[in-house]
């Protein structure tokens, strides 16, 4: 299953340990929107090819 992350401030010590856990099954992703070189459009495009997207 390919999972994406969104993080609108950054992921946190509990997402983080989330995150790992889900590597070991799963093909997972992330993006945190802090980052202002964040490409919506590439944004979209990963949201649209990902079984799961979570928002934290």
């Amino acid at each position: 299953m390919k999972i994406l992350y969104i993080f609108n401030d950054g992921p946190d010590e509990k997402a983080t340990k989330l995150i790992e856990e889900q590597k070991n099954d799963n093909k997972v992703e992330t993006v945190d929107l802090t980052n202002k070189e964040t490409s919506y459009d590439e944004l979209v495009d990963k949201i649209e090819q990902c079984d799961k997207v979570i928002s934290w």
